[in-house]
Formats: structure tokens, C-alpha cells, sequence
């Protein structure tokens, strides 16, 4: 499968192509997303058990909106039932995918944990409580524990990398092509490790974002977080051409 290695340049692009397509339907963008959010909502009412659902589901969801998309490309209307449209087209390797996110989660957290120890657990409920107190309970730990802890930390986001690569693009490469989970899970990290300073880019960008929408009451999140999905969109059109 052809990917392409796009210049350093190209992290801004996607999100400047984003909110070229959230512009072309705003309000449906909108409405979309705040269904999103209210389907999220529910299965986390649900407890553990809907938490761990929605988490095999969001990779579905997200190549529905992946399909509206590519509706507003090619000139068509951005309509809701997009939502649904992985739930007609290639659900179970999606569904598998999700999975496969979920598990890694679930590993790189108790591989966090277990060279973290006991301590990492009480700052992460520290944090829970507030930040002040995190802050203060990490000032109060010896130098070997704060060690650790950045080694848990750092050792987690090594292995977290590589499963967020894989899964970044997989979805699109199975909805569209109807590629086998694996060759696009293979497909999707190979795509981003040529294209890593993009990335870094790219997310330095969405960091600054996220802290400007979030200041106004968080009213910007209505025009970033649909900006972020079509982003999602662009950057898999601009690497697999075609």
C-alpha cells in the first residue's frame, strides 16, 4: 500500500484543511459532535461496563464521521446518520480494532502501575482530588520515588506511541479499502513513523488549540473538536493517496 512522506509543514495543513471542511457545514458539524458527545455520555452512566463498550465502539463511530468526511470533499451534505455508517459497513474488523486499542490500554496502564508502585497509585488518586495535591504529594516523595514514577511515565509512553500510530489510521483503511485488521494496523504505524516531524507539528498545534478554545468557557471546543476529526480526515487523505 503507497504512503507518502509529506514535508514537516504538512501537520498545519491538516488542521487548516480541517476547518476548511467544518466550514462547509458548521452547524451539522456541531449537531454531530454534540450527539457524539451524548452518545458518550450514556454508555458512561453505565459504569465499567459501558466505558469498556464505548471504548470497542469509538473506532466505528470515528469512521462514520470519517464517511461524512469524504461526503463534504466530494460536494455532498454532512448528515447525521453518518454516525451509523460503520455499524453497515466492515463493523467487525472496527469493533477489533477497537479492541485491540482497549487491551493495549489496559496493559501500558498496569505496566505503568507495576514500575510506578504503590505511590503512583496514591498520586493518581491524589489528582483525583486536585492538582495542588498531586503537586504536593510529588514534593513530599524521595528522589527515588519520583524516579520511578518518571520512569513508569516515560516507559508507558514509549509503548503508547506505537499503539496510538497503529490505530491512527487503521480505521480509514478499513472503511475505505477494506483492509484486514492487521495489514492496517502494519499499514498505519508505518504511515506514521515516516511522518513523525509532521506529527510533532501537528500536535504542538492542536496542544495550543485546545488551551485558547478552552478559555472562553470552552466554547471554542465547538469549532476545534470538529476542526480535529475533519484533521483526522486530511492527514490520511494527504499520506495514502489515492
Amino acid at each position: 500500500m503507497e504512503t507518502r512522506t509529506v514535508p514537516f509543514g504538512h501537520g498545519w495543513k491538516w488542521i487548516a484543511d480541517g476547518f476548511g471542511l467544518f466550514r462547509k457545514s458548521p452547524l451539522n458539524w456541531i449537531l454531530l459532535c454534540l450527539v457524539l458527545v451524548l452518545v458518550f455520555s450514556v454508555f458512561s452512566m453505565l459504569g465499567i461496563i459501558g466505558v469498556l463498550v464505548l471504548n470497542l465502539l469509538y473506532t466505528v463511530f470515528l469512521a462514520g464521521i470519517m464517511v461524512g468526511c469524504r461526503a463534504l470533499e466530494e460536494g455532498n451534505r454532512l448528515e447525521l446518520g453518518v454516525l451509523l455508517a460503520g455499524f453497515r459497513k466492515n463493523t467487525t474488523p472496527l469493533v477489533t480494532i477497537g479492541g485491540i486499542a482497549l487491551v493495549g490500554q489496559i496493559v501500558i496502564s498496569g505496566l505503568m502501575l507495576v514500575v510506578g508502585g504503590e505511590e503512583l497509585i496514591a498520586l493518581f488518586q491524589a489528582s483525583g482530588e486536585s492538582f495542588q495535591e498531586a503537586v504536593s504529594m510529588m514534593a513530599r516523595m524521595t528522589p527515588a520515588v519520583r524516579t520511578r514514577i518518571q520512569v513508569a511515565s516515560l516507559v508507558s509512553l514509549g509503548v503508547y506511541l506505537p499503539l496510538m500510530m497503529a490505530v491512527w489510521f487503521a480505521p480509514m483503511l478499513v472503511i475505505f479499502r477494506g483492509q484486514p485488521v492487521l495489514p492496517a494496523l502494519k499499514a498505519s504505524l508505518v504511515a506514521c513513523l515516516k511522518n513523525v516531524l509532521p506529527f510533532l507539528l501537528y500536535g504542538l498545534v492542536l496542544f495550543v488549540l485546545f488551551v485558547l478554545a478552552a478559555i472562553p468557557f470552552g466554547l471554542g471546543l465547538f469549532l476545534l473538536v470538529p476542526t480535529v476529526f475533519a484533521s483526522i480526515y486530511r492527514s490520511y487523505r494527504d499520506i495514502f493517496p489515492g
